[in-house]
């Protein structure tokens, strides 16, 4: 049918491609290793998101010809965050959007520092529009959140099996 390809950072991406493929009877492989994967093979390319980039997405642009939907993986997973994620990326292909986990333990180096200063500046920020929707996202990103589960799926696996 398809091969899922997968770039990760802290493994959300990568649980979702073993997951579908587990679910399809698919191959998976990180984008790192996906040399083996002919280049017109039909793919399904699941990858996290930073500042609205699809991480990876560039390079299996460059690597396959076939890209049949993208899945990118972030924190938020709203209609208006797709839609800005499609813009900043040019994404032509149907778009599954699914909610990522995020622990600032679990990163490491520039993405941590990144992250720990983007924290501190929306804490101050959200401190001005308090709520459930600031109180979410603060918890969120203080204590981590894991959201990747099967069911997040059912919209891509509709898709590729035409259900």
């Amino acid at each position: 049918m398809a091969t899922v390809i997968y770039q990760t950072n802290t493994g959300s991406s990568k649980q979702y491609a073993e997951l579908l493929a587990e679910k399809l009877s698919l191959t998976v492989y990180p984008l790192s290793k996906s040399d083996a994967v002919d280049k017109n093979e039909d793919i399904i390319f699941i990858g996290w998101v930073m500042a609205g980039d699809i991480q990876g997405l560039a390079q299996a642009r460059e690597k396959f010809t076939n890209i049949i939907c993208v899945c990118p993986v972030g924190l938020s997973a709203t209609e208006k965050t797709k839609e800005e994620i499609i813009a900043k990326n040019s994404v032509t292909e149907p778009v599954f959007l699914l909610p990522g986990n995020f622990h600032i333990d679990r990163l490491t180096g520039m993405y941590k520092l990144m992250m720990s200063m983007m924290i501190k500046m929306l804490k101050g920020k959200l401190k001005e529009k308090p709520g459930a929707d600031t109180d979410k996202i603060m918890t969120a990103f203080e204590t981590g959140v894991d959201q990747v589960s099967e069911d997040k799926l059912s919209e891509v696996i509709a898709f590729l099996t035409q259900e």
